[in-house]
C-alpha cells in the first residue's frame, strides 16, 4: 500500500526567494567546478559552497510557498538581503581559493554588481574555474538588475506601476497584460538567448570556447571582467566589434528587445529614450574620434570600443584610456554618469532620467519667460507624473552628494584627487575602472582594506538604485518594517503580481 508523504508548507516570500537564490548559485557553480576538475585544480572551493547551499536552500524551497499577498515594505528589505546573500556566497570560492577575506568580498561584490573592478593583477595566475566564476557572477547580477526593475521598483515606497512605466519608457509598458513575474521570465529568456548568440559569434570569430564563454557572460551583463590580462586589448578587431554590438544590446531597454522579437520587426527608434541614447553616444564618440585621431593617440577601433564601453558602463578596454588627454577622460566618465537605458543591465542614472531632467529644466526656463503658461514633461507622447519628476530630480541630487562624499572619503584613504573623483564615479555608476594604477589595465589590489570595503558600499548603492539604498538607511523605514511585521498576518496589503 502506497503512502504519500505530505509536506506541510507555509507562506514565506523571504525564505522562498532565499532558497531559490541559494539553489541558483549552487547550480551556476557547476561549470566552474567542472573546469577545475578537468584542469586538475582543487574542486573544494566550489564543491563545499555548492553542497552547503543545496542543503540549506532545498528545504527552504520545498517547505515554503509564495504568499498570495505581500507588503511592499518587505520587498525592499528582501531585495537587499538577496544582494547580500549573493555577494557572500559568491565570495566563498574566492576565499577558499586563497583570496584574503576582504579581497574575496570585493571581487564578489564587483561581480554581482556588474562593476568590473578587480583586485587581481594577473588573471592568468588563477584557475579557469575562478576566472569563469567571476563572469558568472556578472551574468547573475545583470539579469538580477533587469528583473529588479520589473518586480521591485514598481512596488517599493517611492514607486508604483506608474514608475514602472517610466522606467521602461517608450516600451508600451503601461499596456503589459502579463503578470510582472511572468514578464520577468520572458526578459530572462531574451537575456539567455542573447548570451548564447554572443557566445556563438565569438567562437566563430576564432576565440576559444572558454574565453568566448567568459566574455559572453560579461558583455551581456555589461560587467567587464575579461578572461585575459589587459582586458580585450589583445583580441582582433572583429572580436572587438562583436563585443561593441553586444554592449549596445545589453545597454538597451530589454522590453524593446522583447517587443521587437514578438512583433517580428524592430521598434527601437519608436522609443524616445533609445533615440536619446543613440544621439548622446554619437556625440561623445564623434568628439573622442576627432580629438584623438588629430592627436594620433589611438586607433579608430580602440577609440570606438573605449567610448562605447564607457557609455554603456561596461569596464572593458581596448587600450589604456587613462593616457588619453584629460578632456577625453573626463568626457568618458561624464558619459558613464548618464549610463544606458532603464530596464537594461547598464549602470548610471539612466538615459530615461536624463531625458526627463533635460525636459524639465527646459520647461522651468520657459516658465521664467512665460509664468502663466502650462508646460508638461512628455516622453513618447505620454505625460510623466509630477511625482516621478520630483523623484528623478532628488535622485540626481542624491547622486551628486554621494559622489562628492565618496571623493572625500577616498581622499582620506590617501588617494590623489583625480583618482578619488573618478573612482567615486566609477563605483557609483558600476563602470569599474579608474585611472593610473587603478585604470583599465591595473587593479585595486593596492588599496587599503577600508577603501576596498567602501568601494563595495558605493557599488551596492549604485547598483540597487540610489534611492532604494537611502530608504534602507532611514530609521522610518525600519519602524514601518517592524509595524508591518506585527500586522502582516491580519491584513494582506497588495496582491503579488
Amino acid at each position: 500500500m502506497e503512502r504519500h508523504v505530505h509536506i506541510k508548507k507555509f507562506d514565506s516570500f523571504t525564505l522562498k526567494t532565499v532558497g531559490y537564490t541559494l539553489l541558483t548559485l549552487a547550480v551556476l557553480m557547476l561549470p566552474s567546478l567542472i573546469y577545475n576538475l578537468v584542469d586538475g585544480h582543487d574542486v573544494l572551493p566550489f564543491l563545499l559552497p555548492m553542497s552547503a547551499m543545496m542543503v540549506i536552500g532545498l528545504p527552504m524551497v520545498v517547505m515554503t510557498r509564495m504568499p498570495k499577498s505581500i507588503n511592499p515594505i518587505f520587498i525592499l528589505a528582501d531585495m537587499a538581503l538577496m544582494w547580500f546573500i549573493s555577494v557572500i556566497c559568491g565570495a566563498l570560492p574566492f576565499f577558499l581559493s586563497g583570496f584574503a577575506p576582504v579581497d574575496a568580498i570585493f571581487e564578489s561584490t564587483s561581480g554581482v554588481m556588474t562593476t568590473g573592478a578587480s583586485i587581481i593583477p594577473r588573471v592568468d595566475e588563477w584557475s579557469r574555474g575562478i576566472i569563469l566564476w567571476r563572469s558568472i557572477l556578472q551574468w547573475i547580477g545583470g539579469i538580477a538588475i533587469i528583473v529588479m526593475f520589473l518586480l521591485v521598483l514598481p512596488t517599493i515606497g517611492f514607486g508604483n506601476r506608474a514608475l514602472f512605466s517610466n522606467e521602461v519608457s517608450g516600451s508600451d509598458a503601461g499596456n503589459i497584460t502579463l503578470k510582472l513575474k511572468d514578464t520577468g521570465k520572458q526578459f530572462a529568456i531574451v537575456y539567455s538567448i542573447a548570451t548564447i548568440l554572443i557566445l556563438i559569434a565569438l567562437v566563430l570569430c576564432g576565440l576559444s570556447f572558454f574565453e568566448s564563454f567568459c566574455l559572453s557572460l560579461s558583455t551581456i551583463s555589461l560587467g567587464g571582467f575579461s578572461p585575459a590580462d589587459n582586458s580585450v586589448s589583445g583580441y582582433s578587431d572583429i572580436i572587438k566589434i562583436v563585443i561593441i554590438v553586444s554592449l549596445i544590446f545589453g545597454s538597451t531597454n530589454f522590453y524593446l528587445h522583447y517587443k521587437s522579437v514578438m512583433s517580428k520587426k524592430p521598434i527601437y527608434f519608436k522609443s524616445e529614450e533609445f533615440r536619446m541614447m543613440v544621439m548622446l553616444t554619437g556625440v561623445v564618440l564623434l568628439i573622442a574620434l576627432v580629438y584623438l585621431l588629430i592627436e594620433g593617440d589611438d586607433t579608430p577601433i580602440n577609440i570606438i570600443f573605449n567610448t562605447i564601453s564607457a557609455t554603456t558602463t561596461a569596464s572593458f578596454a581596448a587600450s589604456d584610456y587613462s593616457v588619453y588627454p584629460i578632456f577625453i577622460v573626463a568626457l568618458l566618465f561624464i558619459a558613464t554618469i548618464v549610463g544606458g537605458s532603464a530596464g537594461s543591465a547598464a549602470g548610471g542614472l539612466k538615459v530615461s532620467r536624463f531625458l526627463i531632467i533635460t525636459k524639465n529644466a527646459y520647461n522651468e526656463i520657459n516658465k521664467l519667460l512665460h509664468p502663466n503658461a502650462v508646460y508638461d514633461v512628455k516622453v513618447d507622447g505620454s505625460s510623466v507624473d509630477d511625482r516621478y519628476i520630483s523623484i528623478t530630480m532628488v535622485m540626481l541630487f542624491a547622486f551628486i552628494v554621494t559622489m562628492i562624499s565618496g571623493t572625500a572619503v577616498f581622499l582620506l584613504f590617501g588617494l590623489p584627487f583625480d583618482v578619488s573623483v573618478l573612482t567615486s564615479i566609477s563605483s557609483l555608476t558600476c563602470y569599474g575602472a579608474s585611472i593610473g594604477p587603478y585604470g583599465p589595465f591595473g587593479s585595486f589590489a593596492e588599496l587599503t582594506e577600508g577603501a576596498k570595503l567602501f568601494m563595495c558600499i558605493l557599488m551596492w548603492i549604485g547598483r540597487v538604485e540610489i534611492m532604494s539604498a537611502f530608504i534602507l538607511f532611514t530609521p522610518g523605514y525600519w519602524r514601518e518594517f517592524r509595524l508591518s511585521m506585527r500586522n502582516m498576518r491580519r491584513k494582506p496589503v497588495r496582491n503579488w503580481r
